[in-house]
């Protein structure tokens, strides 16, 4: 699994970035504040036991990192959560 895999190939190393949770019934919920990308990798790492658990969408509810500033279309407000 690539943790970066939704950054685009020429997006900044030195740019803040999201780690953020696709819960099937709330859609996409922050799990961090903006913050540097070796930090959303490590956790990202711990958070899906080095991408074996909750690391892609096949997994249902996962991880993923965006970069800073993404606006996500479903989210648990969107869905009146």
């Amino acid at each position: 699994m690539n943790p970066l895999a939704f950054l685009p190939p020429d997006y900044p190393v030195e740019g803040k970035v999201i780690l953020r949770l696709y819960d099937w019934l709330d859609g996409w919920v922050d799990t961090t504040g903006e913050i540097q990308r070796d930090e959303a990798v490590r956790l990202w790492n711990e958070r899906t036991y080095n991408g074996t658990r909750m690391a892609c969408y096949e997994h249902g509810d996962y991880f993923a990192i965006f970069p800073a500033g993404t606006r996500m279309l479903a989210t648990p407000e969107s869905r009146g959560r």
